[in-house]
């Protein structure tokens, strides 16, 4: 199975080309004000070969494979975990304090502001994990890149969860976006489909707390994706 080498640079440019390209926001329940359009900013990583969760949603009327028992019990954990703020491999859920992560994790392997995701992101790479959090420390923004992903393709998903209440296709991914009650959101990203990739696996998915990227004394409404 591939891993992904996990860099700043590779972290975020794809990011930026969301934000240029696309902005609509999708209709649902929002507990911020609403942004000025921008895109789900969300990243892709470069793949290098190494050795070897929502409200109920309308089922997509597209043809898809139903998950077996196993797809079904890992989509089952991950959107029960990200109505608690928390991925599948990360004991930190959001609003948890950065400061307090670093003291038991240590130094992340990389660390970066962007200006366009809110934040700030560190990068830890062995555990398959990166967190955006604010200026006040708190997180809004949990990555998981853990391996057990690579068996859920995109029609799985979607055939699970149902259609989605954001779906941005740029031309190097396909960024699907999930309510995970009222305060979190749950968005999967897939390398993009193509005909000889119909229906990608999942790279990578991240859980977002829209209200901690809000700035009232900047007067920025931040990220509703």
């Amino acid at each position: 199975m591939k891993r992904y080498k996990k860099t700043i640079a590779a972290f975020f440019m794809p990011t930026i080309v969301l934000l240029l390209l696309t902005g609509c926001i999708q209709d649902g329940p929002a507990v911020v004000p609403t942004p000025s359009p921008v895109a789900t900013p969300t990243p892709t990583l470069t793949p290098t070969p190494t050795p070897t969760a929502a409200p109920t949603a309308t089922p997509d009327s597209t043809e898809g494979t139903s998950p077996d028992t196993s797809q079904k019990a890992l989509l089952s954990q991950i959107r029960s975990e990200a109505e608690n703020g928390r991925t599948i491999n990360c004991e930190y859920p959001l609003k948890s304090d950065f400061i307090s992560i670093e003291d038991d994790w240590g130094t992340p392997d990389s660390s970066e502001y962007v200006a366009e995701l809110k934040g700030q992101y560190a990068l830890y790479d062995a555990r398959d994990t990166a967190f955006g959090f604010n200026k006040g420390a708190q997180v809004f923004e949990v990555y998981s890149f853990d391996n057990r992903l690579k068996q859920l393709r995109l029609s799985t998903v979607k055939t699970e969860y149902g259609s989605p209440s954001h779906d941005v296709t740029t031309a190097d991914e396909k960024v699907i976006g999930y309510y995970a009650g009222t305060e979190y959101r749950l968005l999967l990203v897939f390398p993009k489909p193509t005909t000889k990739n119909p229906d990608p696996a999942l790279d990578h998915y991240s859980v977002f707390y829209p209200a901690g990227t809000v700035n009232m004394m900047a007067d920025d409404p931040g990220r509703e994706w």
